[in-house]
């Protein structure tokens, strides 16, 4: 019996992160959102809900900031000062350049969830900055179904007001999850980091997990 892990894809626009391109088949449900991005990437999969609101820890409207470059689009504002020093090639910072502002409905994940009424396993989040705010929006789901999460991280305030990596560490810690990889990426300025959540119902599910990202069976936290 082949194993088939629930996923939660928030940023899920214009394509699918490597390790799942490659293991479309062993996606049970997949739930996304991206307010800006394409799902065409998506048709593979068969049992899927493509929300039209975005993720935050609040229900209602939220001014969204759609940048020159979309994946670059976030509900925080472009920190100009700080992309100078990330960018120093005045055309790379053009990405962040805010073309339009958009009022865009936004709900929590954990109420998508019991709407669904999917237990879900994996959650990817790769928003721009609200990162830790869709985790806060998750409630209890996320101490007692999710097993692993692969986070986008800040170590700069590239967005005006976003929670750094730090907090969304400890927040993830504190539900229950060990950091077990790390990957930093453009002048170390942000960077993906891989969480886990040992639950013995889910041994099969973990294992699968830890074989596609390659993470030994013997999870240590590593800095």
């Amino acid at each position: 019996m082949s194993i088939k892990i629930n996923v939660i894809d928030v940023g899920c626009g214009n394509r699918l992160i490597k390790p799942w391109k490659k293991n479309i088949s062993s996606i049970g449900f997949y739930l996304g959102s991206d307010p800006v991005g394409t799902v065409d990437h998506l048709q593979e999969i068969p049992n899927k809900h493509i929300c039209k609101e975005a993720f935050f820890n609040t229900n209602g409207y939220k001014k969204f900031y759609v940048c020159k470059k979309l994946n670059t689009s976030s509900f925080f504002k472009p920190d100009y000062k700080e992309l100078k020093e990330y960018h120093s090639s005045p055309r790379r910072r053009k990405r962040f350049i805010i073309t339009e502002k958009k009022n865009i409905r936004c709900c929590r994940l954990d109420d998508i969830i019991s709407k669904v009424g999917v237990n879900f396993d994996f959650l990817k989040l790769d928003t721009q900055g609200s990162e830790y705010q869709i985790l806060k929006g998750m409630g209890k789901y996320l101490r007692q179904d999710i097993i692993a999460v692969q986070a986008e991280v800040w170590f700069r305030h590239l967005y005006k007001g976003i929670k750094l990596f730090p907090e969304v560490d400890k927040l993830l810690i504190k539900n229950g999850f060990t950091r077990v990889k790390k990957y930093i990426f453009e002048c170390k300025f942000w960077g993906d980091v891989l969480y886990l959540r040992e639950d013995s119902r889910k041994n099969d599910k973990m294992s699968f997990i830890k074989k596609i990202y390659k993470v030994k069976e013997s999870v240590k936290k590593k800095d």
